[in-house]
């Protein structure tokens, strides 16, 4: 089990299906006793495989063709927080890796990229020095 940290928006959507649920355990004691938030019928976690049935349906649905999964969208997810400064650290933290080299090996074409643009703007700085 790991713990990260959530935007107020996705608490209150979180929220929203506590509630529910709550109401849906009055109607049925046996309902969720593990008191899980994404459940399959039979109140158990849901598999990969029906969270990226469900994910390609709701897309379809939405008019977005592209063929996604919930990997994918976990990867899109560490790429956009490494293009905006994440630190490395606590990006590995969130992604439940077992050490830093795991995210590093992972992302390291993103790394490549942000390095190549800090080296830049070290140039950058470089020259502005230069002028002075």
């Amino acid at each position: 089990n790991r713990i990260i940290t959530i935007d107020d928006n996705t608490l209150s959507l979180l929220n929203k299906i506590k509630v529910y649920q709550s109401a849906e355990k009055l109607k049925d004691s046996t309902f969720n006793k593990n008191k899980l938030v994404f459940i399959n019928g039979n109140c158990f976690p849901p598999s990969n495989n029906a969270i990226n049935k469900s994910l390609k349906r709701y897309c379809k649905k939405l008019g977005f063709n592209k063929d996604i999964s919930i990997h994918g969208l976990r990867h899109t997810h560490a790429t956009l927080l490494l293009y905006n400064d994440c630190n490395i650290k606590y990006l590995s933290k969130r992604l439940g890796h077992n050490t830093i080299v795991t995210t590093l090996e992972t992302y390291s074409h993103v790394i490549d990229e942000m390095e190549q643009k800090e080296s830049y703007k070290i140039s950058e700085l470089m020259n502005k020095i230069n002028e002075i």
